[in-house]
């Protein structure tokens, strides 16, 4: 004797293929609101481990690079420094090495103190950056050899730095270096991962316990 059962399965197979729906994008969801927790914590370890002048662009450099988006079968999220900014110093302080000078084989660091940078919290002095003094080759007064200076008394000495006369005595606003050696001390990947540890666990039940029933 031979007994057929028919069984009806497309209710099964829409649950399955609803549940399955519902973890991508609770995982994708879960991901994104987990990077921009390491995005929170990355800005918070640059205010505690330095003293940052524009807060403001510092922290938009740690950025979401990418969105985790099942639709478009991105199933990752990613979160990094913005490496579209050129010379900036944050990438220097996670992998170490030399910083390059914009022009020539030195860099002109502002000295703390001087006019240029008159305490160590502000910025530079906007009329003594490098683009406002308006550095030109100009004759010296015995019209011997030519010398750099620029609007404020401003005059470079080559090997030494960029120095300020006013009323006669002159003062040092700049030094040189021949591309300073920058240790690596952000630890963008240590915080990362703790944070990752911490919200994870959190985000995803978040998630998924609010698609329940979706």
């Amino acid at each position: 004797m031979r007994i057929d059962i028919n069984i009806d399965s497309r209710n099964l197979k829409a649950r399955t293929l609803r549940e399955a729906k519902r973890l991508a994008y609770s995982t994708s969801q879960a991901l994104n609101d987990t990077m921009l927790d390491v995005q929170q914590a990355e800005r918070i370890n640059l205010d505690r481990k330095y003293q940052i002048r524009q807060a403001g662009f510092m922290y938009r450099l740690v950025k979401v690079l990418k969105f985790a988006n099942p639709r478009r079968g991105i199933p990752y999220a990613e979160v990094g420094i913005d490496p579209t900014k050129r010379r900036v110093l944050l990438p220097l302080l996670q992998t170490g090495g030399r910083r390059q000078p914009v022009k020539g084989k030195e860099v002109a660091v502002p000295i703390t103190g001087s006019a240029a940078r008159p305490t160590f919290a502000r910025q530079v002095t906007p009329s003594l950056r490098f683009t406002k003094m308006r550095l030109r080759k100009t004759k010296t007064r015995r019209r011997k050899k030519l010398q750099l200076k620029g609007q404020e008394g401003t005059f470079v000495i080559p090997g030494a730095g960029v120095f300020q006369r006013i009323r006669g005595v002159a003062r040092q606003i700049y030094v040189f270096w021949p591309k300073p050696r920058i240790r690596p001390s952000l630890d963008f990947y240590r915080v990362a991962g703790q944070q990752i540890t911490r919200s994870w666990p959190r985000r995803f039940y978040q998630r998924f316990s609010s698609r329940k029933g979706a």
